[in-house]
């Protein structure tokens, strides 16, 4: 099967979707490992994703996604190995939430900052323009014996970014499905 990733027309990968980890000796990780290391990706994909953001705003999104988690009833005591796609949270929800604290922030500039994530957020959630590649629930399966995921599409774009955090993403996945074999 050849799955072109450049624009998830096979299916999509939520990059907030939470993937079990395995420890040194090959046993699942425990829900703190695993939400913590999942934190840590999304940082990355962040980072690739939403390059020129300062800082504090990228920290204040990281503390935002713990809240939107929570909102799903997932945080680092949740066992999410046998949750199914439409467990995890969704670009919508991550806007949704960062919407909502604008609304009820006094501080000036902390709403300025908020705003600032706003912005940044939009592109992911619906209608925004990497909304097909990463917004609503992961529909990828690979039950194939051999799979080919084709990067030529991603590429062709131009556009290192997306391509770079669309790798990134695909990675994880992959590794997933490493874990779910053995």
């Amino acid at each position: 099967r050849f799955i072109d990733v450049g624009n998830a027309t096979e299916g999509r990968i939520n990059p907030l979707h939470v993937y079990q980890v395995m420890t040194e000796d090959g046993m699942s990780a425990s829900p703190e490992v695993v939400f913590s290391a999942h934190l840590q990706f999304l940082e990355s994909f962040f980072k690739i994703t939403l390059a020129g953001i300062t800082a504090d705003s990228l920290e204040e999104l990281n503390n935002i996604l713990i809240k939107v988690y929570k909102d799903k009833g997932i945080d680092e005591t949740t066992d999410c190995s046998e949750f199914g796609a439409d467990k995890y949270p969704t670009f919508d929800d991550l806007l949704a939430t960062v919407e909502k604290k604008i609304t009820q922030e006094e501080l000036q500039a902390r709403k300025a900052n908020l705003e600032r994530i706003r912005t940044y957020v939009a592109k992911f959630a619906k209608n925004g323009r990497f909304s097909t590649l990463w917004n609503g629930e992961s529909t990828l399966t690979s039950e194939e014996d051999f799979v080919v995921f084709n990067f030529q599409s991603l590429l062709s774009s131009k556009n290192n970014i997306v391509a770079n955090a669309q790798m990134l993403v695909i990675m994880r996945y992959l590794n997933q499905q490493i874990i779910n074999i053995r």
